[in-house]
């Protein structure tokens, strides 16, 4: 009991220099010194017991809420407490109302011979910093629209007026000011932005400004335009296995395979797919090929296989021209012949007599 007895009278010493304010999460802080007042030694190093009771309305009031600390002191005699953060016994500490009453603290200790009450003391006005916790975030479930602090906002856009309705009655709040309705565009602090390949140009105030946004763009060997494809550095496109250094325009390290067709009817019309024609028909056969102007350097390969002595008419889709004319016609005189004809452009096509 001696060691109870000095404790309590250190502690109740204490009460009028103790520290509390408010901790997130809520809490407490309470600090003390345990000291022998027989011996004035610290008592270091000793396992003890606290128990906190929050009373409410007066020191020996009903306790609302209890938790115990198991602790112990340092070198010194110190030990520093959290009330709120304890092993809770009875009641919730997060749901006391602190602004609706007057709560003392009481404080009991265990030194192993059984808690006995050292003192009390009032929760003067930092603890309430707790009471802001329970304000902060009020609910306002009463479904009154007519106890709230503003009750409605009305906007008229012909006038441009805002009203603010609240307890105290209406506010009107002229918005005018804020709006633009001279119908002019080149005023506007930005008006128009347009995005043209890879410039930016923003229109300001009337003064356009144009960025070039190439910079940031990732750099990479190859680009990409609809279905064509380059290597930016050489303008150079190598295919196949290990064709990294291509000396040509388009390079191939391999085979090229190309679409091949059948001509067995009298009347053909060749098409986009189409690169190799075999034309196995002993009549006369007409063959419309498509605009040159749409097919720049595109080449048709045509082989006659045992087709002789038979007239074999081309034409376009359009006014494009064959060998300077609207029409051109050939007449195979070998079982075996290549020709190619080739589109350049706005000039028309022209016919090659190969093998």
């Amino acid at each position: 009991m001696g060691l109870s007895r000095n404790i309590a009278f250190l502690l109740l010493f204490l009460f009028s220099s103790i520290c509390v304010f408010a901790q997130t999460p809520f809490g407490l802080n309470y600090q003390a010194v345990a000291r022998d007042l027989n011996t004035g030694n610290s008592l270091a190093d000793e396992d003890i017991l606290i128990e906190f009771q929050v009373r409410v309305g007066a020191a020996n009031g009903s306790s609302i809420y209890t938790e115990q600390h198991n602790t112990a002191t340092d070198d010194l005699g110190l030990f520093n407490l959290i009330i709120g953060q304890g092993t809770a016994i009875s009641g919730d500490f997060t749901s006391i109302n602190w602004g609706s009453n007057v709560y003392f603290l009481a404080t009991l200790i265990d030194d192993g011979d059984g808690l006995q009450e050292i003192g009390s003391m009032q929760f003067l006005s930092v603890p309430y910093a707790l009471h802001a916790n329970t304000v902060s975030n009020p609910e306002d479930a009463d479904a009154d629209p007519n106890n709230e602090t503003n009750l409605s906002l009305n906007f008229d856009e012909g006038t441009s007026q805002l009203e603010i309705i609240d307890l105290a009655g209406a506010l009107n709040v002229d918005l005018s000011s804020l709006v633009d309705d001279d119908g002019d565009p080149s005023n506007e602090l930005i008006s128009t932005t347009e995005l043209n390949g890879t410039e930016l140009t923003i229109t300001e105030n009337g003064t356009p400004h144009t960025v070039d946004l190439e910079l940031m763009l990732p750099v990479e060997h190859w680009t990409e335009n609809g279905g064509a494809i380059y290597q930016t550095i050489t303008d150079k496109v190598g295919v196949g296995p290990n064709n990294t250094s291509p000396n040509s325009t388009f390079d191939v390290n391999g085979s090229v395979s190309y679409n091949a067709t059948f001509i067995n009817v009298n009347n053909f019309a060749v098409q986009d797919d189409h690169h190799y024609l075999l034309v196995n028909n002993n009549s006369a056969v007409n063959i419309t090929l498509p605009s040159s102007f749409d097919n720049e350097g595109r080449e048709y390969v045509f082989v006659f296989k045992n087709v002789t002595n038979s007239s074999i008419g081309f034409a376009t889709v359009d006014d494009s021209t064959i060998n300077g004319n609207l029409t051109f016609s050939i007449t195979p005189t070998d079982t075996k012949q290549v020709y190619s004809v080739i589109s350049f452009g706005a000039e028309g096509w022209y016919f090659v007599h190969g093998l």
